[in-house]
Order: structure tokens, then C-alpha cells, then sequence
């Protein structure tokens, strides 16, 4: 009996040191908020151009942000953005999704490259940087802070 419940503890802290936890349902958006910093960012790019960009984010929230959400991606935590022109303007709402590696614990901070496509006509935009969970709604929502970037398009 004692092997197996050792066994047991033993594939429990394994699976714990993994830095992904699972969530299979909406978190509590009352606890979840974060900070977001630009490091480095491309200030003109080509229309239709994919390009990487370097973001912190910090978990200033009061809950755990898991990595790993239920099957298809849904419920998963991640950065994504809008385009939106100097007038406020909403020109793309939905960016491509970059989710977390790793879990990020209250206080945490993790470095990442999000995978981002410039819209199709040339200006000046402003890049408004959120972060959500899947399927489920955008922090900045529910009072969570955002980071925006001037960016200029060219053919």
C-alpha cells in the first residue's frame, strides 16, 4: 500500500513541476489582472506583414494563470490584439492568439514573442495589446490594463 501511494506522490509533484496547469472553464474574473510591457517593437512595417514582438507580462492579479485550457485551445490564457486607427477606431479586433508557455503565478512575470499580422491598408495605427482567455473574455474587460504601440503601415 505504501509503494503505491508513493508511486502516486511521486507522479503528483512530476505532473506539478510541468508549469502547466489545466483549466476547463471560465476563471474568475474578479482575480485576474495584469500588467503589459512593450520591450521592443517594429515602428514600421509592410500591410499584410507578419512580425514578432517582445511583451512582458506580469501577474498583478490575485490568481494563478494557467498555460493549458481544455481541448481546441478553448478557455486557454494568452496575449492577443486589436488594430485601431488614431481616431479609436476599431480596424482589426481579433489578432492571432500567442499563449502562455508556462503558468504564471501571482507576482510572476514571463518574457514572450507574440506572432502578429499588420493590416492591410497603409497608416497609422495605434496596436492595442490584451490579454484573454479564450472563449471566455478580454482582461481588459474587467478592468485589467492594456499596452498600445504607434505603428506605421507601408506598402
Amino acid at each position: 500500500m505504501k509503494s503505491y501511494f508513493c508511486l502516486f506522490m511521486i507522479a503528483s509533484f512530476l505532473s506539478g513541476c510541468s508549469g502547466q496547469t489545466k483549466v476547463d472553464g471560465r476563471l474568475d474574473a474578479k482575480g485576474v489582472a495584469v500588467a503589459l510591457m512593450v520591450l521592443d517593437t517594429a515602428r514600421a512595417v509592410k500591410t499584410e506583414a507578419d512580425f514578432k514582438l517582445k511583451v512582458r507580462v506580469t501577474n498583478v492579479g490575485g490568481a494563478l494563470l494557467p498555460a493549458l485550457g481544455k481541448e481546441g485551445d478553448y478557455f486557454r490564457v494568452g496575449a492577443s490584439y486589436h488594430w485601431l486607427g488614431t481616431d479609436n477606431r476599431v480596424v482589426v479586433w481579433d489578432g492571432k492568439m500567442t499563449f502562455l508557455s508556462k503558468d504564471l503565478g501571482v507576482g510572476d512575470s514571463q518574457d514572450f514573442l507574440m506572432n502578429i499580422r499588420a493590416p492591410s491598408e497603409e497608416g497609422v495605427y495605434i496596436l492595442e495589446i490584451d490579454f484573454l482567455q479564450n472563449s471566455a473574455f478580454w482582461f481588459a474587460g474587467v478592468g485589467s490594463q492594456v499596452a498600445r504601440v504607434l505603428v506605421k503601415v507601408n506598402k
